[in-house]
């Protein structure tokens, strides 16, 4: 992975207007439906000689039996050719998936897909489920949406994959981060932190939101679930962060992803930086000026 400069916290406050725990970071995201969500067959591998932009492709989610969690809704509402394909799950950190093309957020996420092809059913995307379990652990369920059109329309079906296979883990007091493989080339982070408020950035997208989301879970809705998506389908290099406040320190979580032409696998590192914020001091000695 190329060195990066680490950003400072004050960075974060940049950040501040645009995710954090009261902003509405779901959306409705456009996604191709002629594009699958996962690679259904290993791509052949090349040498770096034979091709510059050689990638290996890691074995994509493999469904298996068992009930989805329950409390999960899934509908379909077509148009114009397409459909939005909406997933819910209250008091949850949700995603849907359609290849590159990632939907999150606080209980429901929605994908437009365009081009679905006359008579044809499009490929099935993938959703992730994250909840609070373990006493307190982030964890996530993985499942597909099989899509499947008939003489009333498109319908869905929720199936259920195999657990995401993890790749690092971070943890102190204040937060709790699991990064996992999403199956498709790239690198997902999901973390609980312990935070009145979470502020939470893209530093390489041209969108700061791109691959972010927050949900506000728990009792009082007091604890915040973060996801950071890096997909490295076609992009090399992918860095995501977010801050938060504890006590007078800040602190800062950063997972940064690569994976460069001629490289077997992606790399991947995720660290955090607590920092002692800057503070008004009060010096006894100093004399008041009197007029």
């Amino acid at each position: 992975m190329r060195a990066r400069s680490r950003g400072v916290l004050a960075a974060a406050i940049v950040f501040a207007t645009l995710v954090s725990h009261g902003a509405r970071s779901n959306d409705v995201v456009a996604a191709d439906a002629t594009v699958p969500a996962i690679e259904q067959e290993p791509a052949a591998k090349t040498t770096p000689a034979a091709s510059s932009e050689a990638r290996a492709t890691p074995s994509p989610p493999k469904r298996v039996d068992g009930a989805v969690p329950r409390g999960i809704k899934i509908t379909v509402s077509e148009d114009h050719g397409g459909a939005q394909v909406r997933f819910e799950k209250s008091g949850a950190l949700v995603a849907l998936r359609a290849g590159e093309t990632i939907a999150s957020g606080d209980s429901w996420a929605a994908l437009a897909l365009t081009a679905i092809a006359p008579g044809a059913d499009p490929p099935p995307l993938v959703w992730e489920v994250t909840e609070l379990r373990n006493h307190g652990e982030p964890t996530t369920t993985r499942g597909f949406v099989d899509l499947h059109r008939d003489r009333d329309g498109v319908r869905a079906t929720l199936a259920l994959a195999e657990a995401p296979v993890t790749r690092d883990r971070l943890e102190t007091k204040t937060f709790s981060c699991v990064a996992f493989d999403d199956g498709d080339r790239g690198v997902t982070t999901v973390c609980r932190v312990d935070a009145a408020s979470v502020f939470a950035a893209s530093l390489t997208a041209a969108e700061p939101r791109t691959g972010i989301a927050v949900a506000a879970v728990g009792m009082n809705r007091s604890v915040k679930l973060v996801r950071l998506d890096a997909p490295l389908r076609s992009k090399h290099e992918q860095s995501l962060m977010f801050a938060f406040k504890d006590g007078i320190d800040g602190i800062e979580v950063r997972a940064d992803a690569s994976w460069l032409p001629g490289e077997d696998e992606p790399s991947f590192a995720l660290t955090s930086l607590r920092r002692r914020q800057p503070a008004a001091s009060f010096n006894p000695g100093l004399v008041p000026l009197r007029r």
